[in-house]
């Protein structure tokens, strides 16, 4: 699946790919990147489903106030589609060359290439805000009061993101979702140059709505908490909470800045020709960079969640270890036997 933003004559401009042809990669990446796609989707799938089911189902797995709970499974389910919606697609089609799933799944994959993205940035946002108010105000600035509060933010996100995505494919025809089953490539393109200019404005809204401001609320929060503990030397109660949030907020502005100077770089049609291979490598990947790392960092800033975690290891080998126990008494009894005939 390719996606052609930065449209020309010849529609061969690439932004964001399924599977990048392989000599528009330099000498060797391919299978790197394949091995480190497989990576991706195992430890993020693996990962954030760990997550759900430990908070859902254990009361006290992840030690946080009830609204900070909410929003991290919301987290956790954001980072779930985009292994699933974005890197399942991804993998498949690295290993097998072609598109092989269908006209069906093109559409359904296209339309939500996307909405997981523009979610997670609006969720990380919600994140560091929240935790930024606790700090200032312990008593009173908590913008949530109760779990219902942040289900139905989070539900207002996913809603109002993909009815505006479904504006975009549905009224625009210059932004199309297509299938070539003689091929078996699927494509979300622009038409033609003379629609280019018109796709940018519908770009417009999103980019400042759903990327630019939830990242400004990002530095915003982050920064602030950094200062706030430096001047109280310390963040006092909830320090692993506040470790957690500020770990999870850079590395996502670290993982999306490659991706949001390209987008930037089209906007203001600057020639990318010579280096566009590595920079879509280095833009798609950071933004997968949360769904694995996620986990990890709940892992090493939850003691709760890591004794979780670690317990259900325990438990697994140790239910192991009394299946193989019976089959080894019952063959060394007949050698018992044996050995008092004798």
């Amino acid at each position: 699946m390719v996606l052609l933003i930065n449209s020309s004559d010849d529609e061969t401009s690439l932004s964001d790919a399924f599977n990048m042809r392989q000599d528009n990669l330099p000498p060797g990446m391919a299978p790197t990147l394949r091995i480190y796609h497989v990576f991706v989707l195992v430890a993020g799938v693996t990962g954030n489903s760990l997550v759900l089911y430990a908070s859902s189902r254990y009361q006290g797995a992840l030690k946080a106030d009830p609204p900070t709970i909410v929003l991290i499974q919301h987290l956790a389910v954001v980072d779930l589609s985009l292994g699933i919606l974005r890197m399942l697609p991804k993998v498949i089609t690295e290993f097998t060359g072609v598109w092989v799933m269908g006209s069906e799944v093109c559409w359904v994959t296209g339309y939500f290439y996307n909405l997981p993205l523009l979610v997670e940035f609006c969720s990380v946002a919600l994140i560091s805000l929240n935790r930024s108010l606790v700090i200032a105000d312990p008593l009173n600035g908590c913008y949530y009061r109760s779990r219902r509060q942040v289900t139905l933010t989070c539900t207002g996100l996913w809603g109002t993101i993909s009815g505006y995505l479904a504006l975009v494919f549905i009224f625009k025809p210059n932004v199309q979702i297509r299938y070539n089953p003689y091929t078996s490539s699927c494509d979300i393109a622009l038409v033609d140059v003379q629609t280019y200019s018109s796709a940018k404005f519908w770009w417009f809204p999103p980019l400042i709505l759903f990327i630019l401001l939830p990242l400004g609320v990002i530095i915003v929060s982050n920064t602030f908490i950094l200062i706030k503990i430096a001047l109280v030397r310390g963040a006092g109660p909830g320090v692993k909470a506040v470790a957690m949030v500020m770990l999870i907020s850079w590395t996502f502005v670290v993982g999306v800045t490659p991706r949001i100077v390209y987008l930037g770089m089209w906007l203001l049609e600057v020639n990318t020709k010579g280096y566009q291979p590595c920079l879509v490598v280095i833009s798609n990947e950071g933004l997968v960079l949360n769904i694995w790392l996620n986990p990890i960092i709940y892992m090493v800033t939850n003691v709760s969640f890591k004794n979780f975690l670690v317990g259900r290891v325990r438990k697994f080998f140790k239910s192991e270890r009394k299946r193989v126990r019976p089959s080894v008494v019952i063959e060394l009894m007949p050698m018992a036997e044996s050995r008092e005939t004798s």
